[in-house]
């Protein structure tokens, strides 16, 4: 074998197959290594707490106080006395601070009266009876007792009727242009058309005034409206006629009694009379007449004359004529009525005041051209009405309500530079303001808020009355029904308790709040004063037109319980006088 010129020498790297190799085996031992490590990592525990807390600042009686807490060192807080009518906080390390801040509560039943009451009847006064037309129509319709008691008010107490005849309208005018006939007045108007475009210095009109009307008269007289209630006995036989039921005077129609005249009873056969007799008011009423009936009663004024209207003897004239006619004033109306007698009557007596009202004035020339229209006649009752009334309970009270409570205002911080300075200063009464003050960074205090008494009204600012103010002792008078009771029950269910503000902070988790603890609430109102009534009972009274004509039972009413604020009455009072108003504060969470 033929053997070659060189020796083939083998190299000592390693080659790159075995390098890929190794890595591909170190790769996967530290694949299966992972796992145990994170699992390891997972066994210790993430340390994720944030720092939150409060500050608060507040009056217990006059001593202002200020207390701190926190969730992370400080969970029961610190509570110490404020110098100088103002607290102070440096802001710690977080990423939203909370301002709240209230002005101080209104004092509650200002006042020197203690809270009292006393029972009285109340007249309720949802029944009237007309003494026109309709009388029959709502006295039929009304309670039984009043229905039953008419006529003890009627017998004493005639209703005054006073018709007013018509007044006749007063006279026409006469109003017609005319130029004066001078040279320079013909020429100036001269193509105008009428006389009423030349001017007033060329104007010569023919005018005359029309008359005024008669004066108008008035006639009264009195009449006993009596009204006899459906009975269930025995209707009397015809003709023999009912018996009115007033005292003292007899109901019979149109009989003549000192002057006044009777309504109702006794009535059978009149047009318009009910089953029981009684009959309607009627009024009719007119430019010719004013009639009054009641019954077989009858009383009419008929109108007076009107004024003359004013006339003219040559009707118009061409511009420039020299013929201008006569103007005659119309005359004005003597006394008395065109169809002679003024009144007339039947079964009533009366009293006549002829000529003793106003008249109708004429038109006045040129100058006022329009004459008052006629009248038509009227009737006037007296009373026009009659006023029933049937006791019922009521209570005359001294109380005083809640004072208002203060206004309270929030502010949102984001992020506070760590160390900042805030100073508060929150309102000792009503008539200071809660403010809020930043460190400038300069040693100068900076309002950051302020919580205003006043709010603006119109162009000026005005005290805002629906904060911070104090509730006065008052009186009122109360109807009082079954359900009311205790009193003041239903009327005010919640006005005497203290008024908080509309804004409350509460709080956070992880610490003590000393305004929750001691049930503080700044800026709520004093609470309310008044008496307690459980109870009532006796009889009232049955009234018309203020004349007594009956008693009644009143029902008895009762209920129990406790004061607004839960606590037992105390002499039959809820409450005390002159409750003071808590005083403003201001609290800041983050």
């Amino acid at each position: 074998m033929r053997k070659t010129g060189y020796r083939i020498r083998r190299a000592r790297g390693f080659t790159l197959a075995e390098i890929l190799i190794t890595l591909v085996i170190v790769g996967f031992i530290g694949a299966l290594g992972v796992p145990m490590l994170g699992q390891s990592k997972l066994k210790q525990p993430v340390q994720l707490k944030q720092n939150h807390g409060t500050m608060e600042c507040f009056y217990i009686g006059n001593t202002l106080y200020q207390y701190e807490a926190n969730n992370s060192d400080n969970a029961e807080g610190d509570l110490r006395e404020a110098t100088g009518g103002a607290c102070y906080f440096e802001a710690p390390r977080a990423n939203l601070f909370v301002v709240l801040a209230t002005n101080a509560g209104g004092d509650g039943a200002v006042g020197e009266k203690q809270p009292s009451y006393y029972e009285y009847r109340m007249p309720s006064t949802n029944t009237r009876i007309t003494t026109g037309p309709g009388f029959l129509s709502q006295i039929s319709s009304a309670p039984e007792w009043v229905q039953e008691g008419w006529n003890q008010w009627a017998a004493n107490h005639p209703v005054r009727y006073t018709v007013y005849s018509p007044i006749g309208a007063g006279g026409a005018s006469v109003c017609e242009g005319r130029v004066k006939s001078t040279p320079e007045c013909l020429e100036l108007c001269d193509g105008l058309g009428s006389a009423s475009s030349c001017p007033s210095i060329c104007r010569d009109d023919l005018e005359a005034d029309g008359g005024d009307s008669a004066k108008g008269n008035y006639y009264t007289t009195e009449i006993h409206l009596y009204y006899n209630p459906p009975v269930e006995e025995e209707v009397p036989p015809e003709g023999t006629g009912g018996e009115g039921s007033g005292s003292g005077e007899s109901a019979g129609g149109g009989a003549q009694s000192g002057g006044s005249t009777t309504a109702g009873g006794g009535t059978g056969g009149v047009a318009g009379a009910d089953e029981n007799g009684n009959v309607d008011v009627k009024y009719t009423l007119s430019y010719s007449e004013a009639k009054l009936e009641v019954g077989v009663q009858m009383l009419k004024a008929r109108a007076v004359a009107p004024g003359e209207d004013a006339t003219v003897g040559y009707e118009g004239s061409a511009i420039g004529s020299t013929t201008n006619g006569v103007a005659k004033d119309g005359k004005n109306a003597e006394q008395g009525c065109p169809e002679g007698a003024c009144v007339e009557s039947a079964n009533v007596s009366f009293q006549a005041y002829e000529g003793a009202y106003a008249k109708n004035y004429g038109a006045n020339g040129c100058y006022d051209r329009n004459p008052d229209a006629a009248d038509k006649g009227r009737i006037v009752a007296s009373p026009s009405s009659v006023r029933c009334t049937a006791d019922v309970w009521g209570i005359h009270a001294d109380y005083g309500l809640a004072g208002k409570a203060g206004k309270s205002e929030m502010r949102i911080l984001e992020k506070l530079r760590p160390g900042m300075k805030m100073k508060f200063v929150p309102a000792k009464n009503i008539n200071e303001e809660t403010v809020v003050y930043i460190d400038s960074g300069n040693g100068q205090w900076l309002e950051y808020m302020r919580v205003s008494l006043y709010r603006q009204s119109g162009d000026e600012m005005v005290r805002d009355t629906n904060y911070s103010w104090p509730s006065q002792m008052t009186s009122g008078s109360f109807y009082v029904e079954s359900g009311d009771l205790p009193f003041p029950a239903v009327y005010y269910p919640e006005a005497f308790q203290p008024q908080r503000p509309n804004a409350v902070m509460t709080s956070g988790l992880g610490y003590r709040s000393e305004l929750a603890a001691r049930g503080i609430s700044p800026g709520a109102g004093g609470a309310g004063a008044h008496p307690y009534v459980s109870y009532i009972s006796g009889t009232g009274r049955y009234e018309i037109d203020g004349v007594s004509v009956g008693y009644h039972s009143m029902p008895s009413i009762g209920a129990w319980g406790n004061c607004f604020d839960g606590k037992q009455p105390v002499n039959g009072k809820c409450g005390q006088i002159n409750t003071p108003g808590t005083p403003g504060g201001v609290v800041i969470t983050w």
